[in-house]
Formats: C-alpha cells, sequence, structure tokens
C-alpha cells in the first residue's frame, strides 16, 4: 500500500529506516520538484495512510572566522579558572559524543582522546575544521587547554561540506542517526554545535534520550539578536549556550532569548584544525563546547547527576549576564569551571548531610531520649 501511494503521489524512494529510540519507521522519498516540498508535504499529511510527514531539514554549524590575538589566544583558561578546576577533575572516564563535522584524530591536542569515530554522511570522509575545532575546545591536552583534557571523544560525523555550498551541513536524518548511535554506545553526554529549523523527529529524539538520562548540549545560534529561537538549542531539554568574548561581552553574531541557558567564552579563539594546523574561530558552537566540557568534570566528580541538577550547578557557577550589540540583554551569565566543581562540591555535602540526618533519625535508639535529642 505504501509503495502504491508512493508512486501514485509520484516520490521516489530513498531509504527506509527504523529508529529504535522513539520506535518508528521513517520512508525518505525524493520529489521530481524540490521547490513543491511544503505543497507536497501540506497535501500528503491529512492522507490516511500517512502519520507523520516532515522534510528532511538542513542544519548549519555555528562557527565563523575570528580575529588574530596571540597575546590572549587563550583567555578562556583563565576566564573560566580552568588550570585551578583541572586539579579537582579532568573529565576521566567521561565519554563525550559529538556530533559534527568529523574529527581529525590525528592531531596532537587530541592523540588518544577519540575512542571511536563513526561516519553518518558517507561522503567525502575528510574532517571539516569544525569538527576537530569543537573537539579539541573540549579534549585539547598538547599547546592548548581543553576544557575536560582527559574526557573521551565519541566522534560522529553528521555534516560534510558539497562543492555548491561550502558551509558543512547535515540533515534531519543524518543527526538523528548520530543520536540514535550516541545512545547505543551508552553515552549520556552529547555535543551539538550547530543550529536549524523546529524540527518534529529531532526533538522527539531528544526527548527520549533527555527521558533515558541523556545531557544534550547545543549552540545557541549565530544570526543575531533579532534572530527567531534556532533548534535544536531551543528545546527544553537541552542546554543552549551562547559566546563571550575576552571582556565577558556577548557575541554581536549571538541569538538571544530566555530558552539561552549559559554563557561560555566562545569569540576569538584559538582552536584545533585537521592536518596539525590551528586558526582563529568565534561562534556559539565553541561556547557550546567549553559548556559541554564543564559538564563532563561535573559527571567525573559525581556521575549520578541528572540533567536538571547540571542545570542548578551551572546557574550557580555564573558571572553575571554580559551585554551585547546596542546593551541587548543576554539571559544567561558566563560559566567558571571552578565555580561549578565547587557548586558540585556543596550539593554532595549538603546531600550526605541529608542521609545522615535522615538515617539518624530512622535509626533504633538505644538509650532513651536520645534519638529524640538528635532530632532537635
Amino acid at each position: 500500500m505504501i509503495e502504491a501511494f508512493a508512486r501514485e503521489q509520484k516520490l521516489e524512494r530513498i531509504s527506509i529506516e527504523h529508529f529504535e529510540m522513539i520506535d518508528s519507521t521513517y520512508y525518505r522519498y525524493r520529489l521530481m520538484r524540490p521547490d513543491a516540498v511544503g505543497a507536497v508535504a501540506k497535501t500528503l499529511e491529512s492522507h490516511a495512510l500517512v502519520a507523520a510527514i516532515q522534510p528532511n531539514y538542513k542544519y548549519d554549524l555555528e562557527d565563523a572566522p575570528g580575529a588574530p590575538g596571540y597575546s590572549a589566544a587563550q583567555y578562556a583558561v583563565s576566564k573560566m579558572s580552568l588550570n585551578e578546576a583541572h586539579r579537582r577533575a579532568v573529565g576521566s572516564g567521561e565519554l563525550v559524543a559529538v556530533i559534527d563535522s568529523g574529527v581529525d584524530a590525528r592531531h596532537p591536542e587530541l592523540e588518544g582522546s577519540v575512542k571511536e569515530q563513526f561516519d553518518e554522511v558517507g561522503e567525502d570522509n575528510r574532517p571539516d575544521p569544525h569538527g576537530t575545532s569543537v573537539a579539541g575546545v573540549i579534549g585539547a591536552h598538547a599547546q592548548l587547554v581543553g576544557v575536560a583534557p582527559r574526557a573521551q571523544i565519541l566522534a560522529i560525523r553528521a555534516f560534510s561540506r558539497t562543492l555548491s555550498d561550502p558551509g558543512a551541513q547535515g540533515t534531519t536524518l543524518h543527526i538523528a542517526r548520530a543520536i540514535e548511535l550516541a545512545h547505543a554506545r551508552g553515552v549520556r553526554l552529547v555535543n551539538m554545535s550547530f543550529a536549524g529549523p523546529k524540527d518534529p523527529m529531532i526533538e522527539e529524539e531528544v526527548r527520549n534520550g533527555h527521558r533515558q538520562k541523556m545531557i544534550f548540549v547545543a549552540a545557541a545560534g549565530n544570526d543575531g539578536p533579532k534572530s527567531a529561537p534556532l533548534y535544536p538549542a531551543a528545546y527544553s531539554e537541552v542546554i543552549a549556550a551562547t559566546a563571550t568574548d575576552a571582556r565577558d561581552r556577548l557575541y554581536s553574531a549571538a541569538n538571544v532569548g530566555a530558552y539561552i541557558s549559559v554563557a561560555a567564552p566562545g569569540v576569538d579563539l584559538l582552536v584545533a584544525e585537521p592536518g596539525d594546523a590551528y586558526q582563529f574561530r568565534s561562534g556559539t558552537s565553541f561556547a557550546a563546547a567549553e559548556v559541554t566540557g564543564v559538564i563532563a568534570l561535573l559527571l567525573q566528580l559525581n556521575p549520578g547527576l541528572d540533567e536538571g541538577s547540571v542545570r542548578t550547578l551551572l546557574a550557580a557557577a555564573v558571572q553575571p549576564p554580559a551585554k551585547g550589540p546596542g546593551n541587548a540583554q543576554n539571559a544567561a551569565g558566563r560559566i567558571n569551571a571552578l565555580a561549578a566543581l565547587t557548586a558540585a562540591d556543596a550539593l554532595m555535602n549538603d546531600n550526605a548531610a541529608a542521609a545522615k540526618s535522615a538515617g539518624m533519625r530512622g535509626a533504633p535508639s538505644e538509650t532513651p531520649g536520645v534519638d529524640g535529642a538528635a532530632a532537635q
């Protein structure tokens, strides 16, 4: 019936895929006229055979060239108190999924850090610079200081460049496959330094991952203060990160809005690029990677943290919100890694004290009056 229906509608089938996390099978079709996607979708959505229909949306990586400034090339280290934080945690034992454009695992900054690599695109397998840069912000450990230098990276390539569009792009299905793969590999922490439209399939993937204790961090977007919210950052289950510069000012191209949870250094950062190279880059992509790194540190200290607890710790460890162009107010303050770890210590101490107090109240007293006295 489905095949007959597709032929009737002049749809060319590309693939059939089942997605375990959302327990759904998707049929992907190509239209003879790509410009008619919206009209065809509207026509088909009322058909009894169609449960749901959507475009295979395109997503963009959120970065831009930065301005050189070698004297302050790693200002994030001091802004986030990374050297002090690394005396407490370095991300050991944490596996972070980086859904991006591929990673150069042979780069000195990432040597030994990339546990596995997967390609959901299946075209030119050379890594685009963006993925290597994002992975390096999280786990660099040679000339650069990564936020979580001992974390392991699960590099999932869901973005690629084309001759017609030099900017690396990924689609709904590439990203959905990547989330499924991260879940199958037991990953709890996922970095998504890209942005696009509201997408029912990706929203369902993220929601189901969140229910299964996955923590998602995404770039707020680089479309400017007047832009509508971008996704996946604007989904309520995702921790949205924006970028600030060396003076704690909001990145001029950053999106703003109440959906943004936290800010991190992301302007004119010196980052790793494929082929042992380095470059200055700016964008909320790199701020998202900074935040992902901080969460990896928190999970090393307390693997039992859930997404809600992580949000609480991040909120307790930020500097006041920064101003943007025209004094546009950013809703989120800039993160400090050491402050986040300190907040985590306080949370663990509070939990331990509460557990001890509960145990004392519930334990039988061997001496009359002792239990009552302890409960005062």
